[in-house]
């Protein structure tokens, strides 16, 4: 695609101000407050004033994150700070919240490592093999790839349905179906057998394992996953992401979450290009531009911020972290997908909102705004709050705009 000298001008500048926030705001804050020099891995627990409350617990998903994270952060900029990080977060998930007895992680433990919580929620297994595999593609040893396949078998042979389609939410410690145990991944979801969340995430981790392992297995399960976000969770009728079902794919409740659905935009089209299946890219190319569409429609405030949710009639404008991230990666995306300049506009507007309301002065993003302009909540960094989204966000940025600058534009 030629681009103008215009466009060339702006996507420099994004590409320098991500750079920037990337390794001065958020790379650098999460290292300098989070890092556990005593018992390993990263703090549980840090608030705006960037206070670190050290005897927090620790969880499965940060730590597959911070893997994900710095182990990305090495492959593009080689700083071997990143690369030891990486190797911080990979050693605790080794050390502390892998299950010796019967195979991948577990959910929670406590500051030393003491398990707290051992289901096994297939969402927190698909971020171990998101950063295992990518610990792989910054040059890490052959044995990460192999732990991150060898867990990618374990969902295949428990967590995968094979009649309906999809993966369960979660299994018991020893990986059989939870009998009236919790399955919710967090306080505010209803327990359910599956949900787009873990779902979506799942086929996130395959994409970047398959980038590293081009195992027809592999394969074959990126590309059903691919099939049933779009035949079965994407609401075809509203183009919005349904969240939370039962075994058959009944829907359990009327949600509309916007984060979800830009997100799950890019990270569906990304999985079907990291396949180069032409036939998916056709059959879903049209229905992911109008979730797009809808998003910003339905989802979108005037200041550039995007809204939470919609829920039971009513419109949620709060304005969390991570959704904003997810923004501005869809919109590029839908771009590159059309050619439509309006949603580069729109991508400047929701920069800008960013930096002015999300962005902190003293390092990383805070959680979020309140409808009224508040502050959401005193905390900046937790077992969910990690540099994932927003230091995607700059790296999607930076490589997507360095393959324009590789063509000559």
């Amino acid at each position: 695609m030629k681009i103008s000298a215009e466009l060339q001008e702006k996507f420099l500048s994004w590409k320098n101000e991500l750079t920037d926030e990337l390794k001065n705001s958020i790379l650098a804050f999460w290292l300098d407050y989070m890092a556990d020099s005593e018992y390993g891995g990263f703090y549980g627990f840090v608030d705006n004033s960037n206070t670190v409350k050290k005897e927090a617990s620790k969880g499965l998903v940060m730590h597959g994150r911070f893997l994900w994270t710095y182990s990305a952060a090495f492959r593009i900029f080689k700083d071997p700070v990143y690369f030891h990080a990486a190797q911080k977060a990979l050693v605790f998930l080794e050390e502390k919240l892998k299950d010796p007895e019967f195979g991948g992680y577990y959910w929670q433990c406590s500051r030393e490592g003491k398990t707290l919580e051992t289901k096994k929620q297939i969402y927190g297994q698909a971020f171990v093999i998101y950063g295992l595999s990518e610990f792989v593609r910054a040059g890490g040893p052959a044995e990460a790839g192999e732990k991150a396949y060898g867990l990618f078998t374990l969902l295949e042979k428990y967590a995968r349905d094979r009649e309906n389609g999809g993966y369960y939410e979660a299994l018991e410690q020893a990986w059989s179906m939870p009998d009236g145990g919790k399955t919710a991944l967090s306080e505010k979801d209803p327990d359910c057998v599956k949900s787009m969340n873990t779902n979506l995430h799942v086929l996130e981790a395959f994409t970047n394992l398959y980038r590293v392992n081009r195992n027809e297995k592999l394969r074959e399960a990126l590309a059903a996953l691919v099939s049933v976000s779009c035949e079965k969770i994407i609401n075809k009728k509203t183009n919005h992401l349904m969240l939370f079902f039962d075994k058959n794919w009944n829907t359990q409740e009327d949600i509309n979450s916007f984060g979800h659905d830009i997100e799950a935009t890019w990270l569906i089209m990304e999985a079907i290009d990291v396949l180069d299946d032409d036939t998916l890219r056709r059959r879903y190319r049209d229905l992911l531009v109008r979730m797009i569409d809808t998003v910003i429609e339905e989802g979108m405030d005037p200041n550039g911020g995007l809204n939470n949710e919609f829920r039971d009639g009513h419109l949620d404008k709060d304005k969390h972290w991570w959704p904003q991230a997810e923004m501005m990666i869809g919109l590029f995306n839908g771009w590159e997908m059309t050619g439509k300049k309006s949603y580069l506009d729109l991508v400047e507007k929701v920069w800008q909102f960013i930096k002015k309301e999300i962005k902190a002065e003293n390092g990383d993003w805070f959680w979020g705004r309140k409808a009224d302009g508040g502050l959401m909540r005193n905390e900046k960094g937790g077992i969910w709050k990690t540099p994932y989204h927003n230091g995607r966000l700059c790296m999607e940025y930076i490589e997507r705009i360095k393959k324009y600058e590789k063509r000559g534009c």
